[in-house]
């Protein structure tokens, strides 16, 4: 999708907070966890129902932000290393799945849940093993973080605006069935492409 392509534009909020932490004494592994707590909150209140949704879309807008937040720091101070980089992508699949699990349980749906957390599990993974096996990290593809991000708060503020079904669901269900399906398939595109870059 090209919700990525808006990634740039965030960095007009995120800069000035880099600029102000340059000198502080909190680190960029700290932010890494402080997102993450932020983003079990936040797929608490999903879980919680419609009482939570709009504390949900807040919190959620704050871990992405804290998740951009802990790079810029690392790469602006001349710090950055694997070992940050390792900590990031592990604490951001927790936050997956704290996300998604607190909208599927939410809702009362755990299969559309379990499929749509495979995706974005699967998603993730084949772009860590692909750079794992001596290729170029694979980012792109149908359905990628910042996507679902921007999906998870559109259907939200939907399902608040006009609480409503579409067929037999509803918004929020639909979007977990997107990440899903959309998840799978880029893990498949990732591993595609990657295919004929390994040379045995």
């Amino acid at each position: 999708m090209t919700f990525e392509r808006l990634r740039p534009w965030s960095r007009i909020i995120v800069n000035p907070l880099v600029d102000f932490l340059e000198d502080s004494s909190i680190t960029p592994n700290q932010i890494s966890f402080i997102g993450l707590i932020i983003a079990f909150l936040a797929g608490f209140s999903f879980y919680t129902g419609e009482r939570g949704y709009l504390a949900g879309i807040i919190l959620i807008a704050i871990s992405g932000m804290l998740d951009l937040l802990d790079g810029e720091l690392a790469r602006k101070r001349g710090d950055a290393s694997n070992k940050g980089d390792f900590l990031d992508h592990v604490l951001d699949r927790y936050a997956d799945i704290a996300i998604i699990g607190g909208l599927a349980a939410g809702v009362g749906q755990y299969l559309v849940g379990f499929v749509a957390i495979t995706g974005v599990l699967m998603t993730s993974y084949v772009g860590t093993q692909i750079q794992a096996v001596g290729s170029s990290r694979k980012y792109a593809g149908l359905l990628v973080r910042a996507d679902r991000f921007v999906l998870i708060v559109l259907a939200v503020m939907i399902h608040i605006a006009i609480h409503t079904t579409i067929g037999p669901f509803d918004v929020i269900t639909w979007v977990l069935i997107i990440f899903g399906i959309g998840g799978h398939i880029t893990a498949m595109q990732r591993f595609s492409s990657a295919w004929s870059e390994i040379k045995n």
